[in-house]
């Protein structure tokens, strides 16, 4: 069986799915997940655009080391980023979720069975650095407990508000792609 490591994801358009990204530390089924000691590492994911995401945008799973996620574009419905793991595996280490443009969906970092913002990162990632992220939620419930994250994240009713506009990646309209210059996150 194979450790994954030194992958770079960058560039892409992914559109109309039910899932985003998901990332675990290991395989998870059969006699070789306990077997492996050494688990994904230096993963980067970066300039991408996540459009009608049905479900997580980014799952992060276990005890990763070394994983970025920056400057993506993300429009979901469910969890920004959904953080999981095994009470008797070691959280994520040097996790950092920075500078990503998004729709909250429920909750921009939700953990399983902790919640959301800091309470899910102490348990599943507590060296984790989530800063300068914009999200914008329009659920009718409104904006939830922002004071659950880090001051350094940025959260708006609806993409307009953030100065978040519609942009042409790769030939194909994205609603949703940058911020404007005239924007306060810019």
């Amino acid at each position: 069986w194979t450790t994954v490591r030194d992958v770079t994801f960058r560039h892409n358009v992914l559109r109309n799915s039910d899932q985003g990204v998901m990332i675990s530390a290991r395989n998870a089924y059969g006699a070789t997940a306990t077997a492996l000691t050494d688990v994904t590492r230096r993963i980067l994911i970066e300039h991408n655009v996540l459009d009608r995401i049905g479900g997580r945008t980014f799952l992060v799973s276990n005890e990763l080391q070394d994983v970025t996620i920056a400057h993506n574009v993300a429009n979901t419905a469910a969890f920004g980023m959904l953080l999981l793991g095994e009470p008797t595996n070691a959280p994520a280490a040097r996790l950092v979720f920075r500078d990503n443009l998004m729709s909250r969906g429920w909750a921009l970092v939700n953990g399983d069975g902790t919640g959301q913002g800091s309470a899910a990162l102490s348990v599943y990632a507590p060296t984790a650095v989530i800063a300068g992220n914009v999200a914008y939620s329009s659920i009718e419930a409104g904006l939830g407990p922002v004071w659950l994250y880090p001051s350094t994240n940025g959260f708006v009713a609806e993409a307009g508000l953030a100065g978040i506009t519609s942009a042409t990646v790769n030939g194909v309209s994205v609603a949703n792609a940058r911020l404007t210059s005239t924007s306060a996150y810019f």
